[in-house]
This record gives structure tokens, C-alpha cells and sequence, in this order.
């Protein structure tokens, strides 16, 4: 939390996800939709940021020209301090190689147009117009912010999902709801059709977290459980972030780590998850019904064991690494971790 002293008092501003509280997350997601249908500025949206985190509005008193340009500035300083919601995605990072360690650490959350300082400003000018970015969202989220959901047939509950501060995570997610989920959610990516992204809110949030069904998820999303933009967008991003998670930060992503990225990640994890339901049932681990039922950690490290006897079985067999990798359209990077 970043505290800030202004004449009206102190400020304090969140600078990660998991500062936030579940109305502010909520409000927070609210603003990056309206930035991606084009209602918001990228500008704009960092002071509704402010307003929305802070609760920080501007005076309605009246002011000379002056003083209204400082207090813009003001604003816009302030602002400018919300750095974990928006980032910069560079079209060729391989350019970042040539400036300063210290440079190219800023501008992981700083834009090159927010750099000040004479020496690094000019690092940017040797670069010039090779240094192309697009504003993307960083989407570092620890926790399921919106665990319930009022309607009017009663509360929905959302999955349990926390990342302590060592990496490990601990959820209820099973492994049907996740693959269901999943699929969901590639096809509001592909159709922007809001009756996905409801079908995606239907197989993360239930009346009962106990039990799973996929019929009864399909009957559920044909409801409307909210219409709330910034709800909708939210529970959208987190699922996201479990995405990122699971294919880039957690002990699993090497089940993922193809050498041949022809498809999509989403479409290897999803491809990846039903084959491997299929895969151990026929290896005696349980009926198909039984494994989707699964925390979807116990299955993650059941695909893991399976991948690694694989490994050791092939290695037993003679065969070398990059032999292994082929087969198995792997890195040799990704074998020689196994």
C-alpha cells in the first residue's frame, strides 16, 4: 500500500490485486471494461482509478486557471501511482537487451513515455521507434475476489483460489469444473457472446461447491446471474489469472511447455486435461467419472507422476534425450527437469 499526504489527508493507494478489497475489485474490473469498449481513455481510466480506490474526487469549489492546472497535476501524479492494474506489453522485447539492467526493470511497469530521468530518457532515444508497446492488463491475482454472488434463487459460491506468498496454491476447483470452465471461457475470447461468459460464471459458482454436474451447470447458464459489468469482467480476469498461473508460474506449467506451439495454450491445457482423464483411467487410477471429481491439483500431480513414468520409461528403453523430447513433443529443457 502506498501512503500518500495531501492537504485533505492521507491516501492510501493499493499497488497490488490482493490490496484490494472485493467492492474495489469489482470496481477496478468495472473501469478496464470500459476502457476496452473504447468508453475510457487509458488516461482517464487511471483517475477513475483514483477515484474508485481512494474514493479521492475533485473539489467542486471553484478555482483560478492556475490553481485548477496544479491540482489537475495533482491528480494525474496521484494516478499515476496505480501501476498494478495496466503494464506494457512490448511488440519485440528482444530490444530491451540493449539498455541498462535498471531501465529495463522500469519499464516492466513503467511506459516509456513516464521515464524522466535524463540518462535513461537517453537510452529510449538510441531505440527511437523500434521500442513498440501496446497497454495490456496485468492480471497477478493471488485470491478469488468475488467468492459469492446474490441472486434472486439464492447465493451462488465461487471457488476457493489462493497463492501464498511461497507459490503454493490452495482450491476447491475440481477437475470437470475446470475443464468446463475452460471451455466457456475460449468461447467468449473467440465470440464475445455474453451467453459464454455467463456459462463460465455457472461452472465457477454453485449453490453447493460439494457436488458437480455438468448437466446442471448447462441448465445454469442459461440463467442470468448478474449483469454487473464490473462482476462479469472480474470473474472473467480471474479465471484468466488461473490460467496464467497454472501454464506459466505453478510446479504444472511444464505439463504444458510443448516445443511446438501450433495452438493456443488454452487449447493444449484443455486438449491436455480430458486426454489425460482418458489416459488414467485406462492406467487403473480411477473411472472417468471418479478422476473429474478430482481437486484439480490432485489430478494436475496425477499428470504429472503419469508424464515422469513416461520419462523414466523411455529413458529405460535406451533412448537419449532429444530422442525423448521428439517423441514426446517436448523441450530437451522440459526432459531434463523430469
Amino acid at each position: 500500500m502506498i501512503e500518500v499526504n495531501t492537504p485533505t489527508g492521507l491516501i492510501n493507494i493499493p499497488d497490488k490485486w490482493a490490496e484490494l478489497s472485493p467492492v474495489q475489485y469489482i470496481g477496478v474490473c468495472g473501469v478496464i471494461a470500459q476502457v476496452q469498449s473504447g468508453k475510457l481513455s487509458f488516461f482517464d481510466a487511471r483517475l477513475r482509478l483514483l477515484e474508485v480506490l481512494t474514493g479521492y474526487k475533485r473539489s467542486r469549489k471553484r478555482y483560478n486557471e492556475s490553481d485548477q492546472q496544479q491540482i489537475n497535476d495533482n491528480l494525474h501524479i496521484l494516478a499515476s501511482m496505480i501501476r498494478f492494474v495496466f503494464k506494457p506489453q512490448y511488440t519485440d522485447p528482444e530490444i530491451l537487451d540493449v539498455l541498462s539492467p535498471e531501465l529495463r526493470k522500469r519499464l516492466t511497469t513503467h511506459f516509456p513515455f513516464e521515464i524522466g530521468e535524463p540518462h535513461e530518457v537517453a537510452q529510449l532515444k538510441m531505440v527511437g521507434n523500434l521500442l513498440k508497446y501496446r497497454i495490456s492488463i496485468n492480471l497477478d491475482i493471488d485470491r478469488n475476489h468475488i467468492p459469492t454472488i446474490h441472486h434472486a434463487t439464492g447465493m451462488y459460491y465461487g471457488p476457493l483460489w489462493n497463492i501464498d506468498n511461497n507459490n503454493i496454491l490452495t482450491t476447491d476447483i475440481l477437475a470437470d469444473e475446470y475443464i468446463d470452465a475452460l471451455d466457456y471461457y475460449k468461447l467468449y475470447h473467440q465470440t464475445n457472446d455474453i451467453k459464454y461468459m455467463h456459462g463460465l460464471m455457472a461452472a465457477l459458482y454453485r449453490k453447493d461447491r460439494a457436488t458437480y454436474n455438468s448437466v446442471e451447470v448447462q441448465k445454469t447458464a442459461q440463467t442470468t446471474l448478474t449483469n454487473n459489468a464490473g462482476i462479469l469482467t472480474g470473474v472473467y480476469f480471474f479465471f484468466q489469472s488461473i490460467q496464467e498461473y497454472l501454464m506459466e508460474r505453478s510446479a504444472w506449467s511444464i505439463l504444458f511447455n510443448k516445443s511446438e506451439a501450433t495452438e493456443p495454450k488454452s487449447e493444449k491445457i484443455s486438449l491436455g486435461m480430458v486426454e489425460h482423464l482418458y489416459s488414467l483411467s485406462k492406467e487403473g487410477y480411477g473411472g472417468r467419472e471418479q478422476l473429474g471429481l478430482l481437486n484439480i491439483k490432485d489430478l494436475l500431480n496425477l499428470m504429472f507422476k503419469q508424464l515422469k513414468d513416461t520419462v523414466n520409461t523411455l529413458r529405460g528403453y535406451k533412448m537419449k534425450t532429444h530422442e525423448i523430447a521428439q517423441n514426446l513433443n517436448m523441450s530437451i529443457e522440459t526432459i531434463q527437469m523430469l
